[in-house]
């Protein structure tokens, strides 16, 4: 929360951090955890989102220290308590085991451990208890909120996904009309080819058919000519025939002179 004074609080208010943000399944393991040996153990807790709260992510990355067991870093969710970090949630599992989580946060003498609620009891409980105990508290709430986050950025993947896969489609589409028009291009341009062809062929015919008419002038030409000599030779017989005729007159009168003599 915004309004607690987490660097100076000296009280013993005990804050659960966590970081709903990160989408790990450790940490939503480990929250689960600390609520369950929270709740067993009646210590009561406030959680605080790191990634919301600006004072609490600071104290955090500035604060958090290695852990006692492994000298690893300490890792959310973890506990905060008098304005430090009491320890993450694998150290709290492994004090509550050995019964001193009770002495370290609230300054109580430990209890045996057959006495203290362990984690492993605590996951022993029946299933069905559990759904009919008591609305959860606000680090199970906080769970849930975050796996539904997490589910909300799977949800806006796949649908980056589906935005990715329809332009995908729409550039293949695109591409497909490109190819189509090329191609219909390509008939126009045979269509185009076809009728220079025709009109190709259309001028042949017609030169074939002036060449042809010519050639019928000049043989029409051809045939008239003789048919005029014919006529003069006629006519040059018919002038030949008379001085034939004078001749033989002639010839005939001579002889009848002849006889008569």
């Amino acid at each position: 929360m915004a309004t607690e004074n987490l660097k100076d609080d000296k009280n013993k208010n005990i804050y659960l951090f966590t970081s709903l943000s990160a989408g790990s399944s450790s940490l939503y393991t480990g929250l689960a955890l600390l609520d369950r040996i929270l709740k067993a153990n009646k210590i009561p807790f406030k959680t605080i989102d790191v990634a919301t709260n600006d004072e609490a992510r600071s104290l955090w990355s500035r604060r958090r220290g290695k852990r006692f067991f492994d000298n690893k870093d300490q890792k959310l969710p973890a506990l905060w308590v008098k304005g430090a970090v009491f320890g993450d949630y694998e150290e709290v599992e492994q004090w509550n085991e050995w019964g001193e989580l009770k002495q370290k946060l609230l300054e109580e003498p430990a209890t045996p451990l057959s006495q203290t609620a362990t984690s492993s009891t605590v996951e022993k409980k029946p299933e069905p208890k559990q759904e009919t105990e008591a609305p959860p508290p606000a680090a199970a709430i906080l769970a849930s909120a975050a796996a539904a986050a997490v589910n909300k950025k799977k949800e806006e993947k796949m649908a980056e996904k589906k935005e990715e896969k329809n332009e995908e489609k729409k550039e293949e589409k695109k591409e497909e009309k490109k190819e189509e028009k090329k191609e219909e291009k390509k008939e126009e341009k045979k269509e185009e080819k076809k009728e220079e062809k025709k009109e190709e062929k259309k001028e042949e015919e017609k030169e074939e058919t002036t060449k042809e008419e010519k050639e019928e002038k000049t043989e029409d030409k051809k045939g008239k000519q003789p048919e005029v000599k014919e006529d003069e030779k006629l006519e040059e017989k018919k002038e030949e025939q008379p001085v034939e005729k004078k001749e033989e007159q002639q010839v005939e009168k001579q002889e009848e002179k002849e006889e008569q003599k």
